[in-house]
């Protein structure tokens, strides 16, 4: 229709208007509404995808930072509380990895779903990247009603949930929380100081929450120094590797070695891995940092096999390694590079790591062993304790937990058990003769611990091979 038409009807008195006149202004004006329609649920439509998440219908970051803004501006005006509750499932990435994008989807819903129900009316729930989401708690007048309703939201999702594909799993998950305006007023500082507590919760465990402190933030920055320098560290060759020998407790003769990893950072001194480990675990690091331990150790299992030197080797795996890392494929390119023998060469995983890895554990050792490494499962009664894994896994050496040489009864009854399964045991962090003479007793294979040397650079190591064991 030509859009000239309505401005020569309005020029037009409207008595002088034919049929033929009003049916075409009606026409027109119809037409305009319906494309005033259109456009208006396409701002609709637009207004959604900008401020909500398209999964979840929650609220996204951009519209949770609007309502957020609104919400402290008020409570600092009314003297009032607003509680910022960042949460996060725990161990989501193995959920997604295992069941897939359809049933990673299933649970995200699920957890939105969970919040919204559990939550007070007019709360906001909003869901900010993958597995995060935010609470804002409004008009608030005391703390612990923040803690009593998080508990209820911990406690909700921990419920046995049955997926879309009947398998039931139980699901849980960690919270930092900031209290508005008493922590800040700042945007940037409620969102970081509550990453920085819900780290906090991450590393004490599963299912917990953690409200911000001061102390949170130092320890946050701390953690970034930290990770900056491990950075420049593998980047310099900071990181070296120790060795603490291993004894055979029937020759006292010194047959394999264990490696560690030491750091001495230009900024932090020496820094212990009970530090910076944990770090390198969190920022992805600890993948170039295992690359490093399996590489140098191989290169010098080969230098003391080459001089005649008739030692095994150890290599320790952290969790993180184990659930994400191709460590056949690091092991196989470690040992054509270095032309190391494998038969030498061992590597130590704890129970749990195994047990998490799931149905692909299997299979990733029976790799390794087919390459001719052996397994070590370490610090044996630390977690699960499986002895039906013991027997399903082509594992060769059981390393006893150190704690259980305080009770001999149950050292004594892990050594049977072993020794039952054709394993090799070894007794860890061995401090005294009576220690040795204990697990001798018991029909311990090795040990390895201060008594007889505490882990040692690779020259010092050699020493300690020609000297022998003088206390």
């Amino acid at each position: 229709m030509n859009t000239n038409i309505l401005t020569q009807l309005k020029s037009k008195e409207v008595s002088s208007l034919s049929k033929m006149d009003i049916e075409q202004l009606l026409e027109l004006l119809d037409a305009q509404n319906k494309q005033q329609t259109i456009l208006q649920n396409e701002n609709e439509k637009l207004q959604k995808l900008v401020n909500y998440d398209s999964l979840t219908n929650l609220p996204n970051k951009s519209l949770l930072t609007n309502i957020l803004k609104k919400s402290v501006a008020n409570a600092t005006r009314n003297r009032h509380m607003v509680a910022f509750i960042l949460l996060s499932l725990d161990d989501f990435k193995d959920i997604s990895a295992t069941y897939g994008r359809e049933t990673r989807d299933e649970v995200l819903k699920y957890f939105a779903k969970t919040l919204v129900s559990s939550v007070r009316e007019g709360d906001v729930v909003a869901r900010t990247e993958g597995e995060v989401f935010v609470i804002l708690l409004e008009q608030l007048s005391d703390e612990r009603v923040v803690a009593k309703i998080i508990n209820k939201i911990l406690s909700a999702i921990s419920k046995p949930y049955a997926l879309a594909n009947e398998v039931e799993i139980r699901l849980q998950a960690s919270a930092g929380i900031v209290i508005a305006p008493k922590d800040s007023k700042k945007m940037d500082d409620i969102y970081s100081f509550a990453q920085s507590a819900l780290t906090l919760a991450q590393d004490a465990g599963h299912g917990l929450y953690r409200f911000y402190t001061d102390e949170i933030t130092q320890k946050a920055l701390q953690k970034i120094a930290y990770e900056d320098a491990i950075k420049r560290a593998l980047k310099t060759k900071q990181f070296k590797l120790y060795y603490q020998p291993k004894i055979d407790l029937r020759t006292d003769k010194i047959v394999s070695a264990e490696a560690f990893i030491r750091w001495t950072s230009k900024e932090h001194g020496n820094v212990t891995p009970d530090i910076f480990i944990p770090i390198a675990d969190e920022t992805g690091l600890i993948h170039k940092i295992g690359y490093f331990v399996i590489d140098e150790a191989c290169k010098q299992l080969k230098k003391w096999n080459d001089a005649g030197r008739d030692l095994a080797l150890s290599i320790n795996l952290s969790t993180n390694q184990i659930k994400y890392q191709d460590v056949p494929e690091m092991l196989r390119h470690s040992i054509q590079e270095s032309g190391c023998d494998p038969k030498n060469l061992e590597l130590e995983m704890c129970e749990d790591a195994l047990l998490q890895k799931g149905d692909d554990a299997l299979k990733m050792l029976n790799a390794i062993v087919s390459q001719g490494v052996s397994v070590a499962i370490d610090k044996y009664g630390h977690g699960h304790s499986c002895i039906a894994a013991l027997k399903e896994f082509p594992i060769q050496t059981l390393k006893i937990n150190s704690d259980f040489l305080n009770n001999r009864e149950l050292t004594m009854s892990i050594i049977k058990m072993g020794k039952a399964l054709n394993l090799k045991v070894v007794g860890t962090k061995v401090e005294s003769r009576e220690d040795v003479k204990f697990l001798k007793e018991c029909g311990c294979d090795e040990y390895q611990g201060f008594l007889y040397s505490k882990p040692a650079p690779a020259d010092e190591f050699e020493k300690i091979l020609k000297e022998g064991f003088h206390p």
